[in-house]
């Protein structure tokens, strides 16, 4: 993918900007001083009773993986939902077309540059992290699982806004509904599940963690035997929305068609 035209632009382009590296840094700043707040507390605590609960650690891990989720998964729909609305709005997106790139590479060069920017912040809150692990309660496979469901989840949300991207006209419009149906996808599983382990059990599932994936509770994707199933799900989803994408913007589409079923938007 590093042959890939649009993705070489993109970076390029994205390199130059001051943007990203503001937003990069002020949320790393915001995310390490959550930690020492949270480690400050704990440490003052065992010095006055001499009692050291691992649950603490575990609860700052997983309010500070919340804030990573939660970052990239609105993060992605942000940036690829402006991506072919922008070259619309540019008068580029026929130019880019007449090139020797299929459309699938085009879309893929763009997810790919936006998801560029998640593996950055990934990696730049990592000695964060690292900093909880070294008290305990916490394990490194317990991180890696973070980081894949936060990639797998950036995405399946990116893919949603590249899909909005493809079929609308206007970028507000692609935010709009891209978010829209992020926050319905999020929701409502969760809900319905919630929902069966109350009739079932009669107790409520509660979601305590940010390892949720395509609004799947905690427990069902850290199980050995759901949570392949739980990656398929994802993997499936994100791909029928970027081969719905990149058959919107297809040349051989509109030679045949002047609208789509879309062109509402």
């Amino acid at each position: 993918m590093m042959m890939n035209p649009i993705y070489d632009r993109e970076r390029k382009s994205g390199s130059r900007s001051v943007r990203f590296p503001a937003v990069l840094t002020t949320f790393n700043i915001f995310l390490a001083s959550a930690a020492l707040a949270a480690m400050w507390v704990t440490i003052h605590r065992v010095s006055e009773t001499g009692e050291l609960r691992y649950s603490v650690f575990l609860s700052m891990f997983s309010r500070l993986a919340w804030l990573e989720f939660a970052a990239s998964a609105v993060m992605m729909p942000a940036i690829t939902s402006g991506c072919i609305t922008g070259e619309r709005e540019k008068k580029t997106l026929e130019l880019v077309l007449t090139t020797r790139m299929t459309p699938a590479e085009i879309i893929l060069g763009k997810l790919l540059s936006a998801l560029s920017g998640v593996v950055v912040l990934l990696l730049t809150g990592t000695p964060v992290f690292a900093a909880v692990l070294l008290f305990g309660g916490v394990r490194p496979r317990d991180l890696a699982l973070l980081y894949l469901l936060i990639l797998l989840t950036a995405c399946f949300t990116g893919s949603i806004g590249m899909f909005f991207s493809a079929v609308s006209r206007r970028t507000p419009v692609a935010a709009a509904s891209s978010y829209a149906l992020v926050a319905v996808l999020a929701i409502l599983p969760v809900c319905v599940f919630d929902r069966a382990v109350q009739t079932v059990t009669g107790q409520s599932s509660a979601v305590s963690s940010p390892l949720i994936g395509a609004g799947l509770p905690e427990r069902i994707l850290l199980s050995p035997a759901l949570l392949p199933a739980g990656c398929v799900v994802l993997a499936v989803l994100c791909g029928a929305f970027l081969i719905a994408a990149a058959v919107k913007i297809s040349p051989l589409l509109h030679k045949h068609r002047h609208l789509g079923a879309f062109s509402f938007l």
